[in-house]
């Protein structure tokens, strides 16, 4: 029988080191969980304020900040409007604000402020501009139905999105707000007689990526090292494939990159031009000379920058393409007047000298939907799903504080015996840290839980017994041995 022996001084002075160590690491991972869990509950508290001061709002040119009022709907569905003076009144059917102090010129109520009942936007007075801010306070501008369209739409700057509920409304704001490019972003460019995976092209960058050569035989497999990143594709599509020209013989089924995006989590947007060198040269020619936020753009800033003018829009649709992935597609343009008619919007795409749509006939991006996002984002390792890590974490804190019952349990599994020969000395002294970094890196995250569970299911059998069962097994002996003591004295 092997004898396993207490740890010396020494010992637990190094027990104490690894274990400091490891619930140092455990603890920040937890603190980086919980804070997300946090994040998520003060997401869907209701009625919350708008999270920035009305002074702080950038609003469109023309209104200003102290004749903005926030908006929320109350218990019973009726509008409460929240002046700059911090001032709070109800909204009357009737529609007329002017027994208000300060009459706004336009309203702004916070995405989780959004009415179940869509109806009620109806109530609100139909001059008023109505903003949604969302979670990265931007603000997004909702539009009534016209006579020529009879849906809302929430717009933000050229970017239109139609809407018919609020639970569709939501989704159009996460999606809009949903950040797609920053420093990572890779630009494809196919070739046909290219049989590298991925060469840099000359003269074919910017801040935010530059253009990448790719074999067209070769992209499928270049995609799996841009996992979780933002890959623009530039290229003509007809008929479910793309292809670098009209008249190339190599092609790419569509299909199959909305699969390989899927699997590796990227965003993939596609470009569809019939002038592939051109377009690419105007984009990142654009994305050269302008200058953007040090966080990158979000998609509704970059179908922005698709907007031949100021005055045109780009309406957008938002549908579900797979599962967990979701395809923002450039349905539209409506309101283009001609560049020669007006002034070119700053910053716009060198589209806008375009009066067709040759160069850009339509953008296209698949993505991550809000589920599987979220989930990604919770990781804090990113090749391990959320919910693995979150039961690693909890496990190496409940093993932890069951530390003894779980080293109870591993010196069962695997026990290091005392050496007694020179040899065994220094096998010993190899295999003593590696047997404790697997005790710390894999048993307490794999199986930490089961003996805290085991301490609680044994705590628990012990109250229930001294509580429950010993009372009545000592009542039954006592009746034993005053029946044994009767019977003796017949």
């Amino acid at each position: 029988m092997t004898v396993v022996k207490k740890m010396n001084i020494g010992g637990h002075y190094l027990w104490l080191l690894w274990v400091t160590l490891y619930f140092s690491v455990a603890s920040t991972a937890c603190h980086a969980s919980v804070i997300s869990s946090i994040s998520k509950l003060s997401k869907i508290s209701k009625h919350s304020d708008v999270d920035v001061p009305i002074q702080a709002l950038k609003l469109p040119e023309g209104i200003s900040n102290e004749y903005v009022s926030v908006i929320r709907p109350d218990i019973n569905g009726h509008w409460q409007i929240k002046q700059s003076d911090g001032s709070v009144f109800a909204l009357p059917d009737s529609m007329n604000l002017g027994f208000l102090p300060i009459p706004p010129r336009a309203l702004v109520m916070s995405v989780h402020d959004l009415p179940k009942d869509f109806t009620l936007f109806e109530k609100l007075p139909p001059r008023l501009p109505v903003f949604v801010q969302s979670d990265s306070k931007k603000l997004f501008e909702l539009k009534r139905p016209t006579q020529r369209d009879k849906h809302w739409h929430i717009d933000s700057h050229s970017v239109s999105v139609p809407v018919k509920d609020a639970n569709a409304l939501q989704a159009a704001i996460w999606h809009l707000q949903r950040p797609l490019m920053d420093l990572s972003s890779h630009m494809l460019v196919l070739d046909e007689q290219s049989d590298k995976l991925l060469s840099t092209k000359q003269n074919h960058q910017s801040e935010y990526f530059e253009a990448r050569v790719v074999g067209v035989r070769n992209l499928l497999q270049a995609l799996p090292t841009m996992k979780y990143e933002t890959v623009v594709l530039v290229g003509n599509v007809q008929k479910g494939i793309i292809k670098r020209r009209p008249t190339d013989s190599e092609s790419v089924s569509l299909n199959a990159l909305k699969r390989a995006a899927k699997e590796h989590d990227i965003n993939l947007v596609i470009i569809n031009s019939a002038n592939t060198d051109k377009a690419i040269k105007a984009i990142v020619e654009h994305f050269k000379q302008n200058t953007f936020s040090e966080t990158g753009l979000t998609t509704s800033e970059f179908f922005d920058q698709f907007a031949r003018s100021k005055h045109e829009i780009l309406e957008l649709t938002v549908k579900s393409s797979d599962v967990s992935q979701t395809l923002v597609q450039l349905h539209g343009r409506r309101g283009f007047i001609e560049p020669s008619n007006i002034e070119k919007s700053e910053g716009s795409l060198a589209v806008a000298e375009v009066a067709d749509h040759t160069l850009v006939k339509g953008i296209s991006l698949y993505h991550p939907d809000e589920v599987r996002s979220e989930e990604l984002g919770q990781r804090i390792f990113p090749f391990v799903h959320s919910n693995v890590q979150f039961y690693l974490i909890i496990s190496s804190i409940l093993g932890l504080i069951t530390l003894g019952t779980s080293w109870g349990f591993w010196t069962r599994t695997w026990s290091l015996t005392r050496p007694v020969g020179f040899v065994q000395w220094g096998v010993y002294f190899i295999i003593w840290p590696v047997h404790k970094l697997l005790f710390l890196l894999v048993f307490i995250p794999v199986l930490g839980f089961f003996s805290f569970a085991f301490v609680v299911l044994k705590t628990t059998w012990r109250i229930v017994y001294w509580i429950s069962i010993k009372p009545l097994l000592w009542l039954y002996h006592k009746k034993i041995e005053r029946r044994a003591l009767v019977d003796s004295k017949d």
